[in-house]
């Protein structure tokens, strides 16, 4: 049962520019369960058998969570531009949990995310999980970086990029199971999973039709020391035929 309160500030100066550059910032802050903690303390309510409380008979979700998003295009020519983006946020549970909802939990991947890669296919960490164990690919911590090199091939319809994504999820606590999926300061630039890619964008004016191939380089899951894709004996071709082809409405960021 997740009672939130979420609160958010959003900075972007495109409508003060007189140019296509413009720069983003959102801060999110999200909390949930503090009220329903404190009607069960001056209650004094019970807790269940298991020492949590609950309300209708339902455990209900205590955290806090705060994510930041970050985003710049800056035009260099009638047809070119430059973006680049940095997600990065934190949710920790408290209280009466023990754990982030599954909704309110990071996933990574995707069109609009680490484009070399399905959505929800990557992480925690450089864990080996399954890639078809969904529940298993989240965590508490996310960090993630994009940028693009975008121009025009032929204006005004057709619009190419270059792009290059990095970026991975963690979870807050060390378990013995997956020893590798906990965020350690020391190591998380190991576990980071970097791709590469090119993108056609279709710009119907009142739409923009998105196709992002994205050719995984990097892999935080590969088991050897050398996670570079290129390292362990696989060939141009076989990297390529990894790749990741993307459609999104609208640019990724």
């Amino acid at each position: 049962f997740i009672t939130a309160l979420r609160g958010a500030f959003i900075y972007n100066d495109a409508p003060l520019r007189k140019d296509k550059s413009f720069f983003f910032a959102r801060l999110i802050a999200e909390s949930s369960g503090n009220v329903l903690a404190a009607v069960n303390a001056i209650g004094n309510q019970n807790p269940n058998s298991q020492g949590y409380y609950e309300v209708l008979g339902v455990r209900f979700a205590q955290y806090a969570k705060i994510d930041i998003d970050i985003r710049q295009t800056k035009q260099l020519s009638n047809d070119q531009y430059f973006a680049y983006r940095l997600h990065t946020g934190v949710a920790f549970p408290y209280g009466n949990s023990v754990i982030i909802p599954f909704e309110r939990r990071y996933f990574i991947g995707g069109a609009n995310s680490i484009r070399g890669w399905r959505p929800r296919s990557i992480g925690p960490g450089s864990s080996q999980t399954g890639i078809n164990e969904v529940l298993d690919h989240s965590g508490e911590i996310i960090l993630e970086s994009s940028v693009e090199y975008r121009f025009d091939i032929f204006r005004p319809l057709l619009k190419g990029a270059l792009f290059f994504d990095a970026g991975n999820i963690w979870t807050s606590r060390y378990n013995d199971i997956s020893p590798n999926a906990s965020f350690r300061a020391s190591r998380f630039l190991y576990d980071l999973a970097i791709n590469t890619g090119i993108g056609f964008r279709f710009d119907f004016e009142v739409f923009i039709m998105r196709f992002d191939l994205g050719i995984p380089l990097r892999d935080p899951s590969i088991k050897d020391i050398n996670k570079w894709k290129f390292g362990n004996n696989q060939k141009a071709l076989d990297v390529f035929n990894a790749s990741i082809l993307n459609f999104g409405v609208g640019y990724p960021f």
